[in-house]
């Protein structure tokens, strides 16, 4: 029952990311529901499961994104990360989450600007992206207690 809950919560997801947030979006920043989604569970939950929660979410999101299709491994990458962290943790699981969101958005983006700068030879200004890694980070931020709420039902019913 708990992986039927993970796959629809990972689907509600895929909608709010590509149906509603695109209509909130400001300065060109956007959340990344599926990055703090990624973060959150894998603060939550033991690596096995973790993994396969964010291949799962990276490749959801790789379906419906443009681009070069490096979400999967970013994904898992991060989840890797956190994990790696989050055992040697001890505290408050919610805030360790959201410190972990602040720091992991704006690498994870300065990366992926690095990544489309040079490998798709795209230019763009340096200042600008960095308003919008800040804004991209913020609203991450805020998105990390409803999906902290939603993973914690889930995980612990």
């Amino acid at each position: 029952m708990r992986t039927f809950k993970l796959a629809l919560f990972l689907l509600a997801l895929l909608f709010a990311q590509t149906v509603l947030l695109p209509f909130l979006t400001f300065f060109g920043a956007m959340p990344d529901l599926f990055l703090v989604a990624v973060i959150v569970y894998a603060v939550m939950v033991d690596r096995g499961g973790s993994t396969i929660f964010a291949a799962g979410a990276g490749f959801l999101q790789d379906l419906f994104s443009s681009g070069i299709y490096v979400n999967t491994l970013a994904k898992v990458l991060v989840n890797t990360f956190v994990g790696a962290i989050g055992n040697e943790v001890v505290g408050d699981v919610r805030s360790f989450a959201a410190s972990m969101v602040a720091i992991i958005t704006p690498l994870y983006l300065i990366v992926e600007g690095l990544v489309v700068y040079f490998w798709q030879g795209n230019h763009f200004s340096v200042y600008y992206y960095l308003l919008v890694v800040l804004l991209t980070t913020i609203y991450n931020l805020v998105f990390v207690p409803v999906v902290y709420h939603v993973l914690k039902n889930i995980v612990h019913e």
